[in-house]
Formats: C-alpha cells, sequence, structure tokens
C-alpha cells in the first residue's frame, strides 16, 4: 500500500520527484539500454559510413523538427504543471498546432530534404525519415502532455513499449538485412508502434480536443511561445549543425566516426535529464511563490548535477579509447578523441539540464537568447574552420568550446537572477575526482583491465566522499524530503 501511494499518486513535492524520478529512470534508462544496445549492433553491422549515412539523414530531420516545435511543447508542459484547469485549452489548441506544422515540416523533409543531402544513399532515406519525425512528434506531445499531469508512470509504460518494439523491429531488419535502408524503416515502424499505444492511452484526453479548440488560445499561445520558440531554436541548431556540416564538409566515414562518439555520451545525458524532467513541474510552481525554495533546490541540483559530471569526464579522459573499441571494436578507435572531447564538455551540459529547468520555470527564455545566438555564431565559424581540417575531432572540440562558453553564460544570468551557490558545494567533490583520476592512472600502469578498474574507480570516488563527510546525499535527501508550497495536481 505504502509503496502504491509513493509511485502512483502526487501528494507533495518531495514525494512527488521521486516518484518521477522513478518513472523516468525507468522510462528513459531502459529506453536508452535498448535504444543503445540496437545501435551497437548496427554500427558493427554497417561499415562506418553506412552509419554515417543514416546518422546524416537523421540529422536533417531533427535539424528540421525546429520548425515544427516553436516552443509548444515546453510551454504546454509548464503551463499545464502551474494550473492544471488549463488542460483542455492547451491540448487541443497547442495539439492543432503542433499536428499542422509536422504535417507541413515533413512534406518539406520528403521535398527538399534530397535537394540539400550530398550524399547520394541518404537521398533515399528521406521519406522514411520525414515518417519517422512525424510519429515520433507526435508521440512526443502526448508525453508531454502526460508529463505536464505528472503522471511520469504513464510515460514509462508507453515509453517501454516504445522501444522494445524498436529494438524487436531493428534487430529482426538488420538480421535480414544490414542497411541504412532497413535501419531507418526500424525506426518507422518502432516509431508507429508507440504512436499507436499513446493514442490508446490518452484516448479519453484527446476526445474532447475538437470541443477545446479555440482561436482566442492560438494567438494566447504564439504569443507565449515565441521566445520559447527562438531559444529552442538555437538549441537544436548547436545539438544537429555539427552532424550536417560534417556531411556537407567531410565524408560519411567521418559522420560515422563522430555519431558513434557521441552515442554514449548522449545515454549519460539521461541522468541529468531523469533529474531536470522531475524537477520542472516543482519549480514551475515554486519559482513565483516561495523564491527561498526555489533558490536552495537549484543550488543542490546543480551540485548533484556536477558531482555525477566530473567524475565522468575524469574517466573519459583516461579510459576513453578503451570505451570506444569495447563498444564499438578497433574499427572505431579512431573516434576515441572525438569521445574524450565530448565527455569533457558534459562538465557543463549535466548542470546546463538543471539550468534549462529554470529558465523554462521563469520563463527567462527572452533575456536569455544572446548567449546562445552567440554559440551559434561560434559553432559555425569553427565548425568551417575545423573540419575541413580534423574532420569528426574538429566537430567535437567545436561542440566542447561552444559548449563551455554558452552554458557558462547562461549559469551566470541564471545565478545573478536568483542568487543560488554552487561553488561553495564543490570543495570536496574535486578533490575526491582527482583522487579517483589518481588510482584510474595506476590501475592502467599494472595493467589492471578496464573491467575492474572502472568499478573500482566508481568505489574510490564514493568511499572518498563518504570519508570526507560530502553531503551530497543530504542535498539529494533533502531535496526529496521537502513540502511543496503549492497543491501538487
Amino acid at each position: 500500500m505504502k509503496l502504491s501511494r509513493l509511485l502512483f499518486s502526487n501528494r507533495t513535492l518531495g514525494q512527488t520527484v521521486v516518484k518521477n524520478i522513478f518513472w523516468l529512470s525507468v522510462s528513459l534508462v531502459f529506453s536508452r539500454l535498448i535504444r543503445l544496445a540496437v545501435i551497437l549492433y548496427a554500427v558493427r553491422v554497417l561499415d562506418v559510413a553506412g552509419y554515417g549515412t543514416f546518422s546524416f539523414a537523421l540529422a536533417v530531420a531533427g535539424f528540421a523538427s525546429i520548425f515544427a516545435e516553436l516552443g509548444i511543447s515546453s510551454l504546454f508542459v509548464r503551463e499545464v504543471a502551474k494550473d492544471p484547469s488549463l488542460k483542455s485549452k492547451y491540448v487541443s489548441t497547442a495539439f492543432s498546432l503542433k499536428l499542422g506544422l509536422m504535417i507541413i515540416v515533413a512534406l518539406v523533409v520528403i521535398l527538399v530534404g534530397p535537394l540539400i543531402t550530398p550524399i547520394p544513399e541518404a537521398k533515399g532515406l528521406m521519406a522514411l525519415i520525414a515518417l519517422f519525425f512525424l510519429f515520433d512528434g507526435l508521440r512526443d506531445f502526448g508525453f508531454n502532455l502526460i508529463r505536464g499531469l505528472e503522471k511520469m508512470e504513464v510515460e514509462a509504460g508507453l515509453s517501454l513499449i516504445t522501444n522494445l518494439a524498436f529494438g524487436a523491429v531493428v534487430l529482426g531488419l538488420l538480421i535480414h538485412s544490414p542497411t541504412p535502408y532497413h535501419l531507418t524503416l526500424g525506426y518507422v515502424i518502432g516509431s508507429a508502434v508507440g504512436l499507436i499505444a499513446t493514442t490508446w492511452a490518452l484516448r479519453g484526453h484527446l476526445k474532447k480536443i475538437a470541443w477545446g479548440y479555440s482561436w482566442k488560445w492560438v494567438k494566447l499561445i504564439a504569443t507565449a511561445a515565441w521566445p520559447l520558440a527562438l531559444y529552442g531554436f538555437f538549441l537544436v541548431l548547436l545539438s544537429y549543425w555539427n552532424t550536417l556540416m560534417l556531411g556537407w564538409l567531410s565524408t560519411p566515414h567521418e559522420l560515422g566516426l563522430y555519431a558513434a562518439a557521441q552515442k554514449p555520451v548522449q545515454f549519460l545525458e539521461v541522468l541529468p535529464a531523469i533529474f531536470a524532467g522531475s524537477m520542472l513541474p516543482a519549480l514551475s510552481r515554486l519559482v513565483d511563490h516561495d523564491a527561498n525554495k526555489f533558490r536552495s533546490i537549484m543550488g543542490q541540483s546543480l551540485a548533484i548535477t556536477v558531482g555525477i559530471a566530473l567524475p565522468l569526464a575524469v574517466g573519459g579522459i583516461l579510459m576513453g579509447d578503451q570505451v570506444i573499441t569495447l563498444m564499438y571494436g578497433q574499427n572505431y578507435s579512431l573516434a576515441s578523441p572525438v569521445f574524450i572531447a565530448l565527455i569533457i564538455a558534459v562538465v557543463s551540459s549535466f548542470p546546463f539540464a538543471i539550468i534549462q529547468s529554470a529558465i523554462l520555470a521563469g520563463n527567462l527564455q527572452k533575456q536569455l537568447l544572446r548567449p546562445i545566438a552567440l554559440g551559434t555564431i561560434i559553432n559555425l565559424a569553427l565548425n568551417f574552420w575545423l573540419i575541413p581540417r580534423l574532420g569528426a575531432l574538429g566537430a567535437g572540440l567545436t561542440t566542447l568550446a561552444v559548449q563551455v562558453v554558452v552554458y557558462s553564460l547562461l549559469y551566470y544570468q541564471i545565478q545573478q537572477r536568483f542568487g543560488f551557490r554552487l561553488f561553495s558545494y564543490l570543495k570536496k567533490i574535486i578533490p575526491a575526482t582527482l583522487i579517483m583520476g589518481l588510482v584510474i592512472i595506476g590501475l592502467q600502469r599494472l595493467g589492471v583491465s578496464f573491467w575492474l578498474s572502472f568499478p573500482a574507480a566508481i568505489v574510490v570516488y564514493f568511499a572518498t566522499l563518504v570519508i570526507a563527510k560530502e553531503t551530497l546525499f543530504e542535498k539529494l535527501k533533502t531535496i526529496l524530503t521537502e513540502k511543496d508550497a503549492g497543491t501538487v495536481a
């Protein structure tokens, strides 16, 4: 009974955050593990250039998705979390806007995508990629509704169904015929299954869409969403531009190396995403009603993310070559330097997940557009300079430079706005990370295998924190036991 109340109801801030973290962990971790396992198989049965071709086609659709999002989903989650009574109006109007935009963008991908694609093999994937983009976007909209209502347990079940279908279909197709086309087809079928399951789960809400639609709300949503749209435009541009520029300025082989190096880092980024996604509804309620509690939770949350990112970065620097060759084989050994550049960037990207939640909760997108726009300019300039000279490594170094500059500026502006502390929390985390790094170096010189040195490094890091009486665990406990200042939906 107690477990049921903890995991299937929303009663207090702490309990709801615990529930959200648990179910988002189930959803994101298992989903990413399934997709990672499938991609590891795909990378091995496709050659490096074949995987690069698929990655480029996927990036084209990802870039196009900017124009179908326009801030609608982020606004939807924030406003429904603040006032669940607005759910009906937001569902109907936002869904109609989203659907119309996505259909237009899907058609653009089909018609224009082949014209801007320099890789001949990728041209034939555009129609399938457009369908994947359409199905996945509609499914994500359903997930945003579920997340705004803080029903992450429903999202977890739907995500598991989607990714199990994805894994089974993709593996079956690749075993039959290991080509980029069949990998893409598997993505489309898996996404279609997820959309059908999500539609069924939300059938009660979707029946009300026609009754709640209002032109007045179209104008209200468009007015509120444009800063989010512009902010999201720059963020997505930073996410996909490297892959697109590699396709235009380099070779499918370099694309494959970059995509392979990027995949484990993207998997690790699920950790702050779970935490930040669980905190967004609570932060949205607290930002206008309890500034002290908001400030306290922000500082402690940032410390937790940095406390995870620092050892990952140091471990990645020292063991990056082993990670890549173990995952993909010796053919991808040239991806190791790219992986190291990207893993260093998690020191800034992990805390940014929390900062982004604060940005959305505080409706501060308009004031924070300049750092993101500056990052886009730096990204373009560095890619044009580095990719022709260094290929995939140039794109990785660009990502590192841009993330450090942009996320540091964003951190400074958010810190000035809310006044939370971070660096005072790191006095014991940094030494513990250095000790862990020294242990890894020592074990490597002794010839100890990765499978022993990796868990040993984790044990040393956390043991050092415990011995030093680091309060990282107390920070997490404090957040999870907070009482909500408002009503939990």
